[in-house]
């Protein structure tokens, strides 16, 4: 095999691995910010529609006054 067939191999190996890990860190990543936005109540999905809805997060008051 040519020294020449044998870098085309290795770089084609090489952008398909960096390919899949770019692709997994993306969608790990984005599972991680999407859990996150759903626990600060600021995003939901709406069953009916299929969708994401966002919404204004919601305010804490922390000194009520009795």
């Amino acid at each position: 095999m040519s020294e020449r067939l044998q870098f085309v191999i290795m770089a084609g190996f090489a952008v398909l691995c960096f390919g899949f890990g770019y692709l997994t860190a993306f969608i790990v990543t984005r599972n991680k910010w999407r859990d996150e936005m759903i626990e600060r109540r600021i995003a939901r999905y709406d069953w009916h529609t299929g969708k994401w809805e966002w919404c204004a997060p919601p305010i804490f008051e922390t000194n009520k006054k009795q």
